[in-house]
C-alpha cells in the first residue's frame, strides 16, 4: 500500500485480527455478492416451442406487409416506365465510360 494511502477500515479490522490472534488464520474482506434474482412462477423458460412460435409469428408480419406494398403500388404508364430506361441506360453508360476511361489511363501509364 502506498505511503499517502489510508488504509479502509475493512483493512485495519483485518490487520487487528491478525495482530490479535496468531492461530487463526483470517480470511481478506471480500467483495459482497449481490443476491440472485428469485425465479417467479409466471415467467417461463421459452423454449424451443415459444421460439418457432415468435419465428412464425414474424414471418406472418413479413408476409402482411408485402401484401400491403403489392396492393398500394401499382403498373407504370408507358411515360414513366419510358423515362425510368431512359435514366438507367445513361447511368450504365456513365458508369461504363468511367471504367473505360481508368483502363485507358493505366494502360498509357504502365
Amino acid at each position: 500500500m502506498a505511503d499517502d494511502q489510508q488504509p479502509s477500515p475493512e483493512m485495519r479490522q483485518y490487520e487487528k485480527q491478525v495482530s490479535t490472534a496468531p492461530s487463526v488464520v483470517p480470511q481478506p474482506p471480500q467483495a459482497p455478492v449481490p443476491p440472485a434474482k428469485p425465479i417467479t412462477q409466471g415467467e417461463p423458460k421459452p423454449g424451443w416451442g415459444q421460439k418457432l412460435h415468435a419465428k412464425w409469428h414474424q414471418l406472418k408480419d413479413f408476409y402482411r406487409e408485402c401484401v400491403r406494398v403489392l396492393k398500394v403500388t401499382k403498373k407504370p404508364d408507358r411515360q414513366e416506365y419510358t423515362t425510368v430506361v431512359k435514366i438507367s441506360g445513361l447511368g450504365i453508360l456513365a458508369i461504363g465510360l468511367i471504367g473505360f476511361l481508368i483502363h485507358l489511363v493505366k494502360e498509357l501509364l504502365l
